[in-house]
């Protein structure tokens, strides 16, 4: 699945305190890959890759790649693309009722997704104990 990772390796890396060429060195790749594995959304990686970056944070996998994607510093936007930073800005220049109005329609949105993978689960099949 495109983007499932988007975001999700800066977050971990920054809160582990080591910076691209630190992982990079740790788990045994470039930098430029790590980079690369941050800002583009549309990468792919293989679990051997995912376990090598867990093993270099110190943290499971689970850990780095399920977790909720979260700004590190609203005010600075540090560890934020830049696209993400300039939406960041522009939601931090509007007034309190239209950002709650905005993380409603997001929570609301977070809400329809659930449910839209719940019924797109395809259901288990129970074996007839007595063909």
């Amino acid at each position: 699945m495109w983007g499932m990772y988007y975001g999700k390796l800066r977050a971990a890396r920054i809160r582990a305190g080591l910076s691209q060429t630190d992982l990079a060195r740790k788990a045994g790749m470039t930098p430029s890959y790590i980079s690369k594995l941050e800002n583009d959304p549309f990468i792919k990686t293989a679990p051997e890759t995912q376990q090598k970056l867990a093993d270099a944070l110190e943290c499971s996998v689970k850990d780095v790649w399920d977790s909720p994607y979260e700004i590190l510093d609203e005010k600075t936007g540090k560890g934020l693309a830049r696209a993400e930073r300039a939406i960041l800005r522009a939601f931090l220049k509007l007034g309190q009722k239209n950002r709650i109005r905005i993380v409603e329609v997001q929570r609301r949105l977070n809400e329809y997704e659930e449910q839209e993978n719940a019924n797109t689960q395809l259901p288990t099949k129970k074996r007839n104990p007595n063909p």
